[in-house]
């Protein structure tokens, strides 16, 4: 005999969507009072010279990004029931907002990026930033982000053969917020204007209020003398991947084989040494070997070594060096996250549109570290999923009663003593002068 399954609840029941009180993201109300405590609407509406209150707009895009919108038609969701109730500025319609975007002129971008500095050192100043003495890592790094269509502003074949723009990030190694970004075509050279993006955000980590040592990091496109002579004239440390060029392969072979140190390193043999010679005053050259395991039993034909090397003007072991050198690929991370997100589209045919909405993207991306940072204390790595899956993404209803307002969220919420707490910490903040 068959056993006859239970009918599902939604065999019988009816669905409509009538609830004004209904909030789908919830969770925003906590980006939103972080939001309010830095001032971003009042401080977009005296940076930004574009259209009537451009603030309404940025904190629109910006809300649309937290919930998740990839491109300018998802904000939609925020005008949902009762979602626009707790945020910190009216919601504007998408229509809207992609008109703005694309009447943004090149000068008024960079007004953008201003005030995304700007958000960056008042966060910082809020309890954001880590210990006033310890060392913060700034992270340089270029990606290409891949586009459809011919019609896409500034779209070229990148140096990876991929079609699409070329965006320049760096960011904060221990926590992956982004600091300063700018959008370039898809050829740019890598390392084109990244000078300039590293004083900018070794200044904006300075208004931020660290006094510590700065450190940067980057890859081997960065390994030119203007990003070198920078760090140089900042007084800044860096560690550089350096490009196997000639007088590099020299250096290495110059090495004694008595000074190459074993250390451990996943995957196969690893050594490390380093040389001075013919290298800028204070600047050292440290080079790490890899031999891989032959996991598959096949022998490999010539036996040799891959080598690996920075440049760095960094005191210290040279084992530990190379450990921190390596700590660079966090990098990757946040620009992942980016990518995942709000970048992962660039919505608009207009090149400026499309940089503005970067910047906000970078906004937006930064605004939850903040609140995971400030509201929760944690100093560690944040990913975006996670945030948003047990902070964010928490339903809930607005209602009224006794002349007291309530926000009603799932009873058994896992992370409800998290968000509480988050609530009480972003509350205690003072409001902007």
């Amino acid at each position: 005999m068959v056993a006859v399954s239970q009918r599902h609840l939604m065999d019988r029941a009816w669905a409509v969507f009538d609830d004004d009180h209904v909030v789908a993201y919830a969770g925003l109300a906590l980006p939103a009072l972080l939001m309010s405590r830095l001032g971003l609407e009042s401080a977009a509406n005296a940076v930004l010279s574009s259209g009537y209150r451009p603030g309404r707009k940025v904190c629109t895009l910006v809300a649309g990004m937290l919930a998740g919108a990839d491109c300018i038609d998802g904000i939609d969701v925020l005008r949902a029931g009762s979602a626009g109730r707790v945020l910190a500025s009216d919601v504007m319609a998408p229509s809207t907002c992609g008109s703005w975007l694309r009447s943004l002129s090149i000068g008024q971008v960079s007004q953008l990026d201003s005030l995304m500095g700007s958000m960056f050192e008042r966060a910082w100043q809020l309890g954001a930033r880590p210990d006033a003495q310890s060392v913060v890592g700034i992270d340089l790094d270029s990606s290409v982000h891949e586009v459809y269509g011919d019609l896409k502003q500034g779209a070229q074949f990148a140096y990876n053969h991929v079609y699409g723009l070329h965006p320049q990030y760096s960011t904060i190694r221990a926590t992956g917020e982004v600091v300063a970004a700018r959008l370039r075509a898809g050829s740019a050279n890598s390392a084109r204007g990244a000078a300039g993006l590293l004083a900018k955000a070794v200044a904006r980590v300075r208004r931020g209020g660290h006094e510590g040592p700065i450190e940067i990091g980057a890859d081997s496109a960065f390994h030119n003398s203007k990003v070198i002579g920078r760090c140089i004239k900042l007084g800044v440390r860096y560690s550089i991947t350096a490009r196997k060029d000639k007088i590099v392969r020299e250096l290495i072979d110059t090495i004694d084989e008595r000074k190459w140190r074993s250390i451990e390193y996943r995957g196969g043999i690893a050594q490390v040494a380093e040389s001075y010679h013919g290298l800028r005053a204070g600047e050292r050259l440290i080079i790490r070997r890899v031999k891989n395991y032959d996991r598959h039993g096949q022998g490999s034909l010539f036996d040799t070594w891959q080598h690996h090397a920075f440049v760095t003007n960094k005191e210290g072991d040279t084992l530990t060096l190379d450990a921190e050198h390596r700590k660079r690929a966090m990098q990757e991370l946040a620009i992942r996250d980016l990518k995942a997100e709000a970048l992962a589209h660039m919505p608009s045919g207009d090149f400026q549109a499309n940089a503005a909405w970067m910047h906000l993207a970078c906004l937006a991306h930064n605004l939850l570290r903040w609140t995971g940072r400030i509201g929760l204390g944690i100093d560690g790595w944040l990913c975006t999923k996670t945030i948003r899956a047990r902070l964010l993404a928490t339903p809930g209803r607005i209602t009224r009663t006794a002349r007291r307002t309530t926000l009603r969220l799932p009873a058994r919420w896992p992370w409800a003593e998290q968000w509480l707490r988050a609530l009480r910490r972003i509350r205690s903040l003072p409001m902007p002068c």
